[in-house]
């Protein structure tokens, strides 16, 4: 059993190499499909489309496995070898797809995890799986809490011996507390910055429904011209023709 599993005993997994990055990765695959003259055939499109298949061939290996644990446990040598493989293949494939759109791919990552972690506020959502949609009632409560604030910016206290007491903060409910100093109006950045993402999905949504209302509409009002102008045409009295 793992130590994140809830065994102590064990040190938590991790990767060997911590030096090797995506970019080692991006130029060992630059230069291995220069050397056999294969970037003609990497095009994005190609490229996903064997992305998609690596992921098909990575699935079969848990196909009729049914829910299998963390660690692979019962897993022999030879599965968990051919896992590597599929995995490696995902991988390089991903990244020599990032290389030929010129993303990059680490800063993206990065700027990703940083977008989770305003969506999911450790606060609201810890020990629960459900989406960030599911949780606007709870925004809704906090942004009248925001409105409500004279200021949204958190302030640092700090305390005699000049230490800064902001960690103690970081573990107060969603809502934050009275500082040492008593300030308190002070409000969470993360539920802040939460209150603002359900604020833009609301708009989006908005939008959304107002695009496709036209869009249906359109073909409608079309139709109804074509109507009006056959109808027109029919009894419509001919001009009376010259004596």
């Amino acid at each position: 059993q793992r130590r994140d599993m809830g065994n102590p005993e064990m040190a938590p997994f991790q990767f060997a190499d911590e030096k090797y990055s995506l970019e080692a990765v991006r130029q060992k695959m630059s230069t291995f499909a220069a050397e056999r003259d294969w970037n003609q055939f990497h095009t994005p499109r190609n490229l996903l489309l064997a992305l998609v298949g690596e992921v098909g061939e990575l699935s079969e290996l848990f196909q009729w496995k049914g829910e299998v644990p963390v660690g692979l446990e019962g897993w022999s040598a030879e599965e968990r070898q051919n896992l590597g493989d599929e995995l490696s293949d995902v991988l390089l494939y991903l990244v020599r797809l990032a290389d030929r759109c010129e993303i990059d791919l680490p800063a993206a990552v990065q700027r990703k995890m940083q977008k989770n972690a305003e969506k999911y506020p450790a606060a609201l959502v810890k020990g629960s799986s459900k989406k960030y949609n599911t949780y606007r009632d709870n925004w809704k409560r906090i942004e009248k809490k925001v409105a409500s604030s004279p200021s949204a910016e958190t302030t640092t206290a700090t305390d005699s011996s000049g230490e800064d007491s902001s960690m103690d903060d970081a573990c107060s409910p969603p809502v934050a507390n009275a500082h040492k100093e008593g300030n308190s109006n002070s409000v969470d950045p993360s539920i802040s910055k939460a209150a603002s993402a359900s604020r833009m999905d609301k708009l989006k949504l908005y939008g959304f429904v107002t695009v496709c209302f036209l869009v249906g509409l359109l073909p409608l009002l079309m139709l109804f011209l074509a109507i009006v102008n056959v109808f027109d045409s029919v009894v419509k009295p001919e001009p009376a023709s010259p004596m």
